[in-house]
């Protein structure tokens, strides 16, 4: 069972990524919508669509967060595929750990990038 749930989180996120490129599917940040300004991950579906059709200097103008996430993302996806094979919970367990140790600067960096979108982008977005 532990291993059908690591094979559906690595399989889900690239069937939903093939899906908004393919789809250009676009919808309305609720965050946005309600609040009238950007949220902490406005621009990051741009960005990683950008990023996948390989626009990649294009891509840096919507959310610089993007580029530590979607490689994040992608080591997530070849760690996992590699703990499956090798039938473990190694990465899981290291992710847990660099979570706790570095979460506070996560979310630190998280606050002061989402700061900058509302001074800079807040109209545009």
């Amino acid at each position: 069972m532990k291993r059908l749930t690591n094979i559906f989180w690595i399989f889900i996120p690239i069937l939903l990524g093939i899906l908004f490129i393919i789809l250009d599917i676009t919808y309305v940040c609720p965050f946005n919508y309600y609040f009238h300004i950007p949220c902490p991950g406005c621009g990051m579906t741009r960005a990683f669509k950008l990023i996948l059709q390989g626009n990649i200097l294009e891509f840096l103008q919507y959310n610089i967060l993007a580029i530590p996430l979607f490689i994040f993302i992608i080591l997530s996806m070849i760690f996992l595929v590699v703990d499956i094979i090798k039938n473990q919970t190694k990465y899981l367990a290291y992710i847990e750990r660099i979570s706790q140790k570095y979460g506070v600067w996560i979310i630190l960096a998280v606050l002061v990038v989402w700061m900058c979108n509302i001074i800079i982008n807040g109209e545009r977005l």
